[in-house]
């Protein structure tokens, strides 16, 4: 009885790590409007630093995450983080449709209403609601999403939400956003390169 309450236990803080790591891959790839989002996205990175090696064994990963974290910790001024969102609007243009963040326009190049409309009951289903006007397949909210199941998860397991996890992963994170992290690594700018490399490196430890 007792071997079985640790085991659940160490699942269960298995999942709220998880969830911290991909919290902090989603607001990765949240468009920065003021430092004060870079001073918390560095914030969780010190948390993700720590917990990292319990999650991912991969020599890799960590390297992965350390280059990530020399690229955003020197920015720190108004005039690097206009650069930086020059960065995010350069890939929200029609030419850049390799590089969208959001889910349908990188797999059919426009805003798919069916696929937002089935997102959205999935959100719902959750006990979230998506904010109005907001395309709900934008990568940080599909990785947000991941990262809330796994909260739900640490608090009380529930065979039903491992089934929503592992279908939502198979069907939204899966299908795409790895060919679009390598396509990130080809770009000329150092926050999204070493953002794409990330982004692989912890989906295949997530995989694995």
């Amino acid at each position: 009885m007792m071997k079985e309450l640790q085991s659940k236990i160490q699942e269960n803080n298995i999942f709220f790590k998880k969830s911290i790591l991909f919290d902090f891959l989603a607001r990765s790839y949240y468009y920065p409007y003021k430092l004060m989002d870079l001073d918390i996205l560095k914030g969780e990175l010190a948390e993700v630093e720590e917990i990292l090696p319990e999650v991912c064994k991969c020599k890799e990963t960590h390297d992965a995450l350390l280059k990530f974290k020399e690229v955003i910790m020197p920015i720190n001024d108004y005039n690097k983080l206009t650069e930086l969102e020059v960065q995010f609007v350069n890939l929200d243009k029609p030419s850049f449709i390799k590089y969208s963040l959001y889910e349908s326009v990188h797999k059919v190049g426009y805003h798919d209403l069916i696929n937002a409309t089935d997102l959205k009951r999935l959100y719902r289903k959750h006990g979230l609601e998506p904010t109005k006007g907001e395309f709900p397949d934008h990568i940080a909210l599909l990785i947000s999403f991941l990262s809330y199941l796994y909260l739900k998860l640490s608090i009380e397991f529930d065979e039903k939400t491992v089934k929503d996890l592992e279908d939502f992963k198979k069907k939204h994170i899966y299908d795409w956003i790895p060919k679009l992290a390598e396509s990130l690594i080809d770009l000329p700018y150092p926050y999204f390169s070493s953002l794409g490399y990330l982004t692989i490196r912890l989906l295949e430890c997530e995989k694995s």
